[in-house]
């Protein structure tokens, strides 16, 4: 019943986010591999996934935007990665232009915040100036 259940729910998530269900499982995977969903990481990749199907689904809007930022870093972690796999690799953003397409990704209006923090966790990198941002492509295993 609860693998029915989540399965249920991996639905919803993968529609509301534009995610397909094997790519949260992969992203899920991968999170509860480096620790980042929480302190001690499941053994079982689907308990990572329902966890992080859950959290996704308090915190997304029915676009799929993020409604508000979380308090625990658990889940800052989760959004900043929901946010992460929406943004195109190859693109060279300014400061304004990026704010704009982080606008669309979440509703609560605080688009230096997200940005701030992709740049810290390396998810994004700047030229010192600021004048410029891009996606860093991701390591290779």
């Amino acid at each position: 019943m609860n693998l029915l259940v989540s399965a249920q729910r991996t639905g919803s998530t993968a529609v509301r986010t534009g995610i397909d269900g094997a790519n949260l499982i992969t992203g899920a995977s991968r999170m509860s591999d480096t620790g980042s969903m929480n302190q001690t990481p499941p053994t079982d990749p689907m308990v990572a996934l329902r966890k992080r199907s859950r959290i996704l689904d308090r915190l997304l809007d029915d676009r799929g935007r993020v409604k508000r930022w979380p308090v625990r870093r658990a889940q800052q972690l989760i959004v900043l990665d929901h946010i992460a796999a929406q943004i195109e690799e190859g693109v060279t953003w300014n400061e304004v232009e990026l704010g704009h397409m982080l606008d669309g990704l979440h509703a609560f209006n605080d688009p230096a915040r997200i940005r701030r923090e992709l740049v810290d966790l390396g998810i994004l990198a700047r030229k010192r100036d600021g004048s410029a941002y891009w996606k860093v492509a991701p390591a290779e295993d």
